[in-house]
């Protein structure tokens, strides 16, 4: 080979490298573009409210803890089926992904005014997500440590995310509304009573009810005797025949004398709707409580026992006195005052979505 050839090898060889390095540089670059435009920083904001952030964790942690519940909604409301490819159907002017994503900005926004109305009355000072995580963390360090020591603790010893979320806006909003009794949502005495008045029903005694039951058991240790139920259902449709036409229970029991059960019975106020007689107890006393006196029943089977029962009387049980329900009636109105406020903040609140990053937020 002469120098020139040598020299044109050389020349070529170079050439050839270069055009690799480059291509290589090039791959990377792709690759890091590629990665920048799909990284994602799960602080990153998705909207704001008021000015607050709201976090893509945050906004994914909502949607995949109610995911059960949004398929749930939208098959029973529009009739769409989950499966493959679910996430992706287009319902009117957005996806299904969309759907659950406005939904659980909703929770979010409603969870956001909560917390901004609790840092005003000093109850928090971080009320980003992120934080209240940080909480969690610290907390369930704290358990841990507690249960080591063979300490009492309520609840897991250790919080899922899903848990500590919901134990801690339950505690903060408890201790907020008792902050908000105080001043702005306290109601005065006229008011509790005009709820009170407005809404009796709520208070109202459970009648005193009168029953005769009459009843034949057909179900033994051993089972369902065929024979025997048999027979006990044409005994008791002679039972309910003798009882259209007019017959009293005296009559009943001296036709029947050794074939049937005859009980009376008092579902009061008082006493337990499961305290006493047998598993059919309940079914009888449901049916007995839309009775009024001398109604008959159709004949009830519970469980290997036919009845038939007949209402002897009905005793109006009356209200509960306002003075003894006035905390229930002040606990009440509260919940009703606070979630109007709560309405009203979010009506009047301002939602700034940043689209690039909510466009991200996906769901399985």
């Amino acid at each position: 080979m002469n120098k020139k050839t040598k020299k044109y090898a050389l020349s070529q060889n170079h050439k050839s490298k270069i055009i690799a390095c480059i291509a290589i540089i090039f791959a990377i670059a792709c690759l890091t573009i590629i990665f920048i435009l799909n990284y994602i920083d799960v602080n990153a904001a998705v909207a704001y409210v008021n000015g607050e952030l709201i976090s893509y964790r945050e906004l994914k942690h909502s949607m995949e803890k109610n995911r059960t519940n949004t398929i749930y909604y939208i098959e029973k409301e529009y009739g769409i089926s989950f499966n493959h490819g679910f996430w992706d159907i287009q319902l009117e002017d957005r996806t299904l992904t969309q759907f659950a994503r406005d939904l659980a900005l909703e929770r979010i926004v409603e969870d956001k005014i909560q917390l901004i109305l609790a840092r005003e009355h000093g109850l928090i000072n971080d009320i980003s997500y992120e934080a209240i995580m940080e909480d969690k963390i610290a907390e369930n360090l704290r358990r841990e440590e507690e249960n080591e020591r063979g300490g009492v603790l309520f609840g897991p010893i250790i919080y899922t995310e899903n848990v500590f979320y919901d134990h801690f806006m339950s505690n903060l909003i408890y201790e907020l509304k008792e902050i908000l009794k105080q001043n702005k949502l306290k109601s005065s005495e006229q008011e509790q009573r005009n709820y009170y008045e407005e809404n009796i029903n709520l208070f109202s005694i459970q009648d005193t009810i009168k029953i005769d039951r009459i009843y034949i058991k057909y179900l033994d240790d051993e089972g369902v005797d065929e024979e025997k139920s048999k027979l006990s259902k044409i005994l008791m449709n002679e039972v309910m025949d003798m009882l259209t036409l007019g017959k009293s229970i005296n009559d009943v029991k001296k036709l029947f004398t050794s074939q049937i059960e005859i009980e009376s019975i008092e579902f009061a106020p008082s006493r337990s709707r499961v305290d006493a007689i047998d598993n059919s107890y309940n079914e009888v006393y449901l049916y007995a409580i839309n009775m009024n006196p001398s109604d008959i029943s159709p004949i009830i089977d519970t469980e290997g026992t036919l009845n038939i029962i007949i209402c002897s009387e009905r005793i109006d049980g009356g209200y509960v006195p306002f003075e003894q329900v006035k905390n229930i009636v002040s606990t009440l109105m509260l919940d009703i005052k606070y979630n109007e406020l709560v309405k009203t903040l979010i009506s009047e609140a301002e939602v700034e979505f940043v689209k690039h990053t909510l466009s991200k937020v996906k769901i399985e």
